[in-house]
């Protein structure tokens, strides 16, 4: 596991739409996180920008304390999907 830690990110496109607006997040070696929010409010922005796949408009994004803003993208995807089962918790439906 690693830790991620969002200093400050915002993300702004060339038409003015900010679609993350001074993000601080800081997510601990071991922890488990869930994005929640409605449609366009960011969520996939902000896992698109760790994975590399958008640029960073503002601030840095850490990875186990290496700013990893300008890095190329991996072997990195966002998941689409609806299969969430009401029933179970957020960390079982992972």
């Amino acid at each position: 596991m690693v830790s991620v830690k969002y200093n400050a990110v915002s993300k702004q496109y060339d038409d003015g739409f900010v679609a993350v607006d001074g993000l601080d997040l800081e997510i601990k070696d071991g922890e488990f996180l869930v994005l929640l929010g409605p449609s366009g409010c960011g969520k996939s922005t902000t896992l698109r920008m760790l994975a590399g796949l958008e640029e960073v408009t503002h601030g840095e994004i850490q990875i186990d304390g290496v700013t990893v803003n300008h890095l190329p993208p991996g072997g990195s995807w966002t998941w689409y999907g609806v299969s969430i089962i009401c029933t179970l918790s957020s960390h079982d439906n992972r």
